[in-house]
């Protein structure tokens, strides 16, 4: 198991939210891009190989992300919010 994987399985346990596949998902994915990256590409990314990720899981996931501190948003001039891993976490 990854490092991210572990990270985002012991904040779940300590803050009481329960394990998500597609939290897991969304974050995996999102760690492979190697600069800041919006939700709409993220969740193209992610259409691959889960087809029935809904938009609205993307965004959730993405804002949990946040709140764990396993994430990182940036605001684009186009005023777009634009999403990275923290790089300290992955390998």
């Amino acid at each position: 198991m990854c490092k991210l994987t572990d990270k985002i399985i012991a904040y779940s346990q300590q803050n009481g939210y329960r394990y998500a596949a597609k939290r897991v998902a969304v974050a995996l994915t999102l760690s492979q891009f190697k600069s800041y990256t919006d939700a709409d590409v993220l969740w193209l990314s992610l259409r691959v190989n889960y087809p029935r990720i809904s938009k609205a899981t993307v965004y959730i996931s993405l804002r949990w992300l946040l709140t764990a501190g396993l994430a990182q948003r940036k605001l684009r001039q186009d005023r777009v919010c634009t999403y990275r891993i923290v790089r300290t976490i992955v390998n």
